[in-house]
């Protein structure tokens, strides 16, 4: 006996499917071309079963968003884990691993990078998801700043945050013409720059 798709997604499993359909949209087209009704159909189901767990784009786009920002704070943790295990090989400590972790991100999911960079989806604040997963991925800055000792972790890791977040989305819109064989590179002197400001205030 066949089970169509609308059965197959229960207890949760459309949520995370439209979703993961929104983030495959979000990569070829942007959130401009996000519709809870084409996603629907596109994954087999009614719009009226999607409309119980999204009512509109606004939220289907920052539910993918939040995963996105997710995605980045496993990124960051990972490279500070790593930072740790080889902190003697480290020059500049463990917000410059968060940093080209960042610009990795940003190179690897552009179109998923400068979404969760354009316009404010939460400006009304009613997609606590969103927030919630932005400041997963923006802690994970802060106790870097604080392992590495700067008196200010959360200033010093704002400041961070904010003047990479800016050159990395220049690069990604091609503001800023960068070799991609070079873009690791340019990164790391991004961020070596930023924390050369941040230490010498």
């Amino acid at each position: 006996m066949s089970v169509s798709n609308t059965e197959r997604y229960h207890h949760g499993d459309l949520r995370r499917a439209l979703i993961d359909r929104a983030l495959d949209v979000i990569a070829a087209d942007g959130t401009e071309a996000i519709s809870v009704r084409a996603l629907s159909r596109d994954i087999g189901v009614t719009h009226r079963a999607a409309a119980a767990h999204f009512s509109g784009k606004a939220g289907l786009v920052a539910a993918a968003l939040a995963e996105g920002y997710d995605r980045l704070a496993r990124k960051l943790e990972e490279a500070v884990a790593e930072s740790v295990a080889h902190e003697a090989d480290w020059k500049g400590g463990r917000l410059l691993r968060i940093g080209v972790a960042y610009g990795a991100f940003a190179r690897e999911e552009t179109a998923l990078f400068l979404a969760m960079n354009g316009a404010r989806v939460n400006e009304g604040g009613e997609h606590q998801e969103l927030e919630d997963a932005l400041q997963r991925a923006f802690g994970r800055a802060i106790a870097a700043a604080r392992a590495d000792g700067f008196a200010d972790p959360e200033g010093a890791a704002l400041h961070f945050w904010a003047c990479l977040q800016g050159v990395l989305a220049q690069s990604a819109l091609g503001r800023i013409r960068i070799n991609p064989e070079k873009w690791d590179e340019y990164v790391m002197l991004s961020a070596k720059r930023i924390l050369f400001g941040l230490s010498n205030a």
